[in-house]
């Protein structure tokens, strides 16, 4: 099937604004550690500053879909555009805690702009033969934000101090005028849905089922990504070395969804399943992280950010393929915030349980690689229903 050249930009030019937002998340955690030993936080309170974006994030999501079928989505993105990266500026000047947590909130109120709106672009204006393509490609630039942004948090933090780490997504300033292009082509619908589209999805257990798993997955991924960063300073590790010990790991997972990115597009169960064993794998290692901090985090990150990238554009995949044209907007911003919320979940569950349990690193991660478990088991549980039934539909139409 020809691309066409319009397709392209547009995949390339919502990566690239992704993949800034993705990094405001993972630069900032790197260098989590030394903004809380600066102010003075405990675990619990460090982990909000996580928490709180995430959760916004996801909150922010969903809204700006809804709006979607209203105001065109050009305007939406640069709305969001503006707020997040005057947050962003403005932030490299601020000093203590409670001015952090808003402008997290406003970061998040400003990027929880384009992952809702990217898909839902996706759904209406990318032909469906290259659409799956195109949000394995999309999954990379968020990969790539996973891998280069804690080198760059890292570096930034160590030679300049944290709160240079706000210039980065500050760029986003300088994306406003891709914006009108961006979102060029739709104008919404100008009216919201009336008919109860949400209760429709909610009630197909294929959908819902799905996007359980995605908060599982989401769960175990800001898990993992708040963990190690504490353990690692712990340890002595500086903002930098925290850097190197994750990129890898996440700069691996982009290349190997590269490679691999048949899979989501044919909805194969293998996709899932493997990415689901490599989480569990990975998990397990890490619980040596105390003992062989940099083997078991370059070795067990590296499994760890593969199965989570694999598992969760594969989940993406097979919910869009179930939604159409009159679901897509809702369908897939439900979907966005559930996986925000397992997010914002996994970093604060972490932290309370940090400040209770210190030092309880290697537990943590068992249980990580449980929820991944339980995660798998409800795929192969739901897998097999489906199967049943497509057989028993099969064996209808063969009747009659």
């Amino acid at each position: 099937m020809k691309i066409s050249g319009r397709e392209r930009f547009i995949v390339i030019g919502w990566g690239v604004l992704t993949f800034i937002v993705v990094g405001m998340a993972s630069t900032f955690n790197t260098a989590l550690p030394t903004i809380a030993e600066e102010l003075r936080l405990r675990p619990a309170e460090s982990a909000w500053l996580v928490s709180i974006y995430t959760l916004t994030f996801a909150i922010a999501t969903v809204v700006f879909a809804r709006l979607s079928d209203r105001y065109p989505i050009s305007k939406l993105l640069l709305a969001g555009l503006i707020i997040g990266g005057g947050a962003s500026a403005a932030a490299m000047f601020v000093s203590d805690y409670s001015a952090i947590l808003i402008v997290r909130l406003l970061q998040a109120i400003g990027g929880g702009s384009l992952p809702g709106l990217s898909f839902i672009y996706f759904k209406k204006h990318i032909s469906e033969g290259y659409r799956s393509t195109a949000l394995m490609q999309l999954a990379i630039f968020i990969g790539l934000g996973f891998g280069l942004g804690p080198i760059l948090g890292g570096g930034i933090a160590q030679l300049f101090g944290w709160r240079m780490l706000f210039a980065i997504p500050a760029l986003l300033l300088f994306a406003v005028p891709i914006a009108s292009r961006l979102g060029a082509g739709d104008n919404g619908t100008r009216a919201l849905q009336t008919q109860p589209v949400m209760r429709s999805l909610l009630n197909r257990q294929s959908y819902t089922l799905r996007i359980v798993m995605q908060f599982g997955l989401y769960f175990v991924q800001m898990s993992v990504l708040y963990l190690i960063p504490m353990q690692a300073e712990s340890l002595s590790c500086s903002a930098i070395e925290i850097g190197w010990l994750l990129s890898p790991g996440a700069l691996c997972a982009t290349v190997i969804l590269w490679r691999i990115g048949e899979l989501p597009k044919e909805g194969r169960q293998d996709g899932m399943m493997v990415g689901l064993v490599a989480v569990i794998a990975g998990a397990i290692v890490l619980t040596a992280a105390g003992e062989l901090l940099t083997a078991s985090v370059l070795i067990g990150y590296f499994f760890v950010a593969i199965g989570l990238a694999v598992a969760s554009a594969s989940l993406n995949d097979q919910i869009a393929r179930r939604l159409d044209a009159a679901e897509a907007s809702r369908g897939l911003a439900a979907s966005q915030f559930v996986q925000f919320l397992g997010g914002a979940a996994g970093a604060a569950v972490s932290g309370s349980l940090l400040d209770r349990f210190r030092d309880s690193y290697a537990l943590l991660y068992v249980g990580l690689a449980c929820v991944a478990t339980a995660t798998a088991v409800a795929y192969i549980l739901l897998n097999a229903k489906e199967n049943r039934q497509s057989h028993g539909l099969s064996s209808i139409g063969r009747g009659n």
